[in-house]
């Protein structure tokens, strides 16, 4: 069975090209919240888990020309990308967002920001394990950032072509796990790790395609993890979808364009 790294790997390139601009989009609100809590400067030490082909991460920079940054995903593929971005004077690591970062070399009580952007929602259910990791890595006084999706309507197009279908498909309430569905969610497990301050607020994204065609094509072939899994639910070839969710695409939303809603969820370490 290939491994989650393995999985992202797979579809590193065609998810540069199509997701990595909403999912930038996403970095950069979490970015002007937790700037606003924490200033970055020239003396910080950011933290990236789930760093995938480096949008959050070239923000960042963008951010402050001086200030160190670590970015670590557990995909290779997804790696590869972000190294092509070349951003200058970062550390980049190939360590999943659940294992021991300190056995891995980092140091406990270092960084000043540890962030990750739409990741933990892919780890449940050890999401706990990861944001333990974070409290372990930050220094007193840092600051947690993380986003999720609370509304991914992007998949929805999937379920309407299924059900139209076929009568009797269960529609898949998401591609991501019901454990972690709005900032509350991950609120409790910041809280239980032992942050403190913590809060989040939503804001809404737009994700694009060319064409409700790019779309479907996108979504049955691109190899992303979250659409594979949404197919797994039809019994039959997705091939066979896709002429009706290109049609649903088209005419519910609005040619392939996707108003989504997610979740920055803060904290700071005692």
């Amino acid at each position: 069975m290939a491994t989650a790294g393995e999985k992202w790997s797979a579809g590193a390139t065609k998810y540069d090209h199509r997701v990595a601009k909403v999912t930038g989009d996403g970095g950069e609100a979490l970015i002007k919240l937790v700037d606003k809590i924490k200033p970055f400067d020239n003396n910080s030490k950011v933290f990236e888990a789930g760093a995938g082909t480096g949008a959050t991460t070239e923000l960042l920079r963008k951010k402050n020309d001086h200030m160190a940054i670590v970015a670590v995903d557990p995909a290779a593929g997804m790696l590869e990308q972000l190294k092509k971005r070349d951003i200058k004077n970062i550390e980049v690591l190939q360590i999943e967002a659940t294992e021991d970062h300190v056995s891995r070399g980092l140091q406990a009580g270092s960084f000043s920001h540890a962030l990750s952007n739409f990741v933990l929602q892919f780890v449940v259910p050890r999401a706990q394990i990861a944001v333990n990791e974070m409290f372990n890595l930050l220094q007193s006084g840092g600051i947690i950032g993380n986003t999720m999706w609370t509304n991914a309507s992007v998949g929805e197009p999937w379920n309407i072509a299924c059900k139209n279908l076929d009568p009797n498909f269960e529609r898949v309430t998401s591609a991501f796990s019901d454990a972690l569905r709005v900032g509350e969610d991950l609120e409790r497990l910041y809280k239980a790790a032992g942050f403190v301050d913590v809060h989040s607020e939503e804001f809404e994204l737009l994700f694009k395609f060319p064409s409700a065609e790019d779309y479907a094509e996108y979504f049955l072939h691109a190899q992303n993890p979250p659409f594979v899994a949404m197919q797994s639910s039809w019994k039959g070839k997705p091939e066979d979808v896709k002429d009706e969710l290109v049609r649903v695409a088209k005419e519910q939303y609005n040619d392939g364009k996707f108003k989504m809603v997610m979740a920055s969820v803060v904290g700071r370490k005692p």
